[in-house]
C-alpha cells in the first residue's frame, strides 16, 4: 500500500497539471473568442457607420438636387411671368392700335357719308326761274331754289313731311305763295288760317324758305324782307 502512494501522487500531479493546462487553454480560447467578437462588432459598427454616412451623403445630394430644382422652377416661373407680362403688353398695344384703326375707319366713313350726303343734297339743290304763275310740283320742293321773276303766284304742292324749298324775288315785284286748301303756313311762328297765302312786299331779293316737318303744315325759315298774311 505504501509502495503505491508515490505512484498515486505522480498521477494526481499529472492530472492537476493537465487540468491547469486545460484551464489555461480554455482561457486563451475564451480570450480569442472575445477578441474576435470585439473585432466583429467593431467591423459591423464601422459598416453601419459607413452606411449611415453613405445614406447621409445621398440624402444631402437629394436635398441639393431638390433645392436646385426649386431654384430652377422659380427661375422658370419668373421667365414665364415675364413672357406673360410681355404678351399682355403686346396684346394691350394691339387692342389700342385696333381701336385707333377702328376710330380712323369710323371717322373716314363718317366723312365719306357726309361728302356723299353733301353731294346728294347738292345734286338736289337746283335753281328754277319762274316767269309766270304756276303750280309747284312736289319734285321741285326737295331743297330747290325758286326765283320768281315778277308778280306771280306760286301754288305749293300738298305739305308732305320732308318737302322744302326757297323762294326769292328776282325783281322789284310782289309775289304770292299759296298753300293747298287743307294746308297751313306758319309765318314767323304764327299759324295762319288754313289755306291762307303769304305775300312779299315787293322788295328785290325778298326771300323765304318753307319746310314741312309735320303733315299739312309749312314752317317758314330764313325770312329776308317782310312777308304778310295775304288771306285766302
Amino acid at each position: 500500500m505504501s509502495a503505491n502512494i508515490p505512484e498515486l501522487e505522480r498521477t494526481y500531479n499529472c492530472l492537476n497539471g493537465f487540468t491547469l493546462w486545460l484551464l489555461i487553454l480554455a482561457g486563451i480560447i475564451a480570450l480569442l473568442i472575445g477578441i474576435l467578437s470585439f473585432l466583429s462588432s467593431r467591423k459591423s459598427a464601422e459598416l453601419i457607420l459607413a452606411k449611415d454616412h453613405q445614406f447621409a451623403s445621398q440624402l444631402k445630394d437629394k436635398e441639393i438636387q431638390i433645392e436646385l430644382i426649386k431654384k430652377q422652377a422659380a427661375r422658370d416661373k419668373q421667365e414665364s411671368d415675364k413672357k406673360i407680362a410681355t404678351l399682355n403688353i403686346q396684346a394691350e398695344f394691339l387692342r389700342n392700335e385696333t381701336e385707333k384703326a377702328k376710330q380712323i375707319i369710323r371717322e373716314q366713313s363718317e366723312r365719306v357719308t357726309k361728302v356723299e350726303e353733301y353731294q346728294e343734297q347738292s345734286a338736289l339743290v337746283k335753281a328754277i326761274n319762274h316767269y309766270t304763275s304756276e303750280d309747284i310740283p312736289a319734285a321741285t320742293m326737295k331743297g330747290h331754289i325758286h326765283r320768281v321773276m315778277g308778280p306771280y303766284k306760286m301754288i305749293l304742292p300738298p305739305a308732305d313731311v320732308g318737302l322744302s324749298g326757297t323762294f326769292f324775288a328776282g325783281t322789284y315785284a310782289m309775289f304770292i305763295i299759296e298753300p293747298q286748301k287743307g294746308d297751313c303756313i306758319v309765318l314767323a311762328g304764327t299759324p295762319l288760317t288754313m289755306g291762307n297765302r303769304i305775300t312779299s312786299t315787293g322788295d328785290n331779293a325778298a326771300m323765304i324758305s318753307l319746310v314741312c316737318f309735320t303733315p299739312n303744315i309749312w314752317e317758314t325759315l330764313g325770312i329776308n324782307s317782310i312777308f304778310i298774311d295775304g288771306g285766302s
